[in-house]
């Protein structure tokens, strides 16, 4: 049998897929295909991925828009 990898200390903290899929209310395979594309910031260590919350909630500051701000729809 294998032995699980062991994730480094900096990993401590960090969130896994299924944490942040709850967080931005979407399934995990959502969030694998943003990693696919490479459109969400995160950390692959071997098959593990992690998410770090101040990166992600800097990530989703990228997308906010303000109402009435200059982004117009038509």
């Amino acid at each position: 049998m294998t032995a699980l990898p062991i994730p480094p200390p900096e990993f401590a903290g960090m969130m896994t897929t299924a944490e942040v899929a709850k967080l931005l209310n979407v399934n995990k395979r959502h969030i694998y295909r943003l990693v696919q594309e490479q459109r969400i910031p995160h950390y692959k260590w071997g098959r593990l991925l992690r998410f770090h919350p101040v990166e992600i909630a800097a990530w989703l500051e990228e997308f906010r828009r303000s109402p009435g701000g200059e982004q117009q729809w038509g």
